[in-house]
């Protein structure tokens, strides 16, 4: 289960519904091993698993800020509801617990 989430992709058409996911494949890990993993491996996941070429670069430019994996996800979210605003489509919703 560890490898499945080590290489762990984040799909353009859907990076919520991935992120999602990830947080459950992560959650029911920690839960079945003990072990929990910490926020710079999670971001590390992310960047390296994210199909979206300028939300990778982007969270990567912006790594000395977004330190937490709250941060991350937030920020995912961020992008993904300021593109829809600017694409005039429907805001994503928030599905952080």
């Amino acid at each position: 289960m560890l490898q499945e989430l080590i290489g762990f992709q984040f799909h353009s058409d859907n990076v919520l519904g991935s992120l999602a996911d990830f947080d459950w494949k992560l959650s029911k890990y920690e839960t079945q091993s003990g072990e929990r993993i910490g926020h710079k491996i999670k971001i590390a996941i992310v960047q390296r698993g994210l199909q979206d070429d300028q939300m990778r670069a982007h969270l990567v430019l912006h790594s000395s800020r977004l330190l937490t994996w709250e941060q991350v996800r937030g920020e995912v979210q961020a992008i993904l509801t300021t593109r829809q605003a600017l694409q005039g489509g429907p805001t994503p919703m928030d599905v952080s617990g």
